[in-house]
């Protein structure tokens, strides 16, 4: 990753969180929103637009999860978080409410379900 590439939005909350050095076990997934800051878990989120590169290291070994509703096409944050995201990197479409482990983007999008939990009530 380039350094002149753009960080995520609110990145600095992870940073507070797990101070660099620190070892890179969030209790809590790092949520990667790609729909805004309105999502239903409390937790570390970080916000970023579909269409952009941005310098992802930080992320390295956390375990992160990519928020998107339908319409959102999110091969691009995939493909760059998948080398990094540990152990693995799910996707979560709010608007269908599920979940997918993504396993491989080569030669296209590999992954499983996952199960989801109840949707919040009062949540969209």
């Amino acid at each position: 990753m380039s350094r002149f590439l753009p960080k995520p939005r609110g990145l600095w909350r992870i940073d507070e969180a797990f101070p660099p050095g620190y070892a890179n076990r969030a209790e809590n997934a790092v949520m990667v929103s790609l729909c805004g800051r309105e999502v239903p878990w409390s937790g570390h989120l970080l916000e970023a637009d579909p269409g952009r590169d941005y310098d992802w290291s930080r992320l390295l070994a956390f375990y992160v999860q990519i928020l998107v509703r339908p319409g959102i096409d999110a091969t691009r944050t995939v493909k760059a978080l998948l080398p990094i995201a540990s152990p693995y990197l799910q996707l979560i479409d709010l608007g269908q409410w599920k979940a997918w482990s993504i396993d491989s983007v080569t030669p296209r999008l590999k992954g499983w379900p996952e199960r989801m939990t109840e949707r919040p009530s009062g949540w969209k």
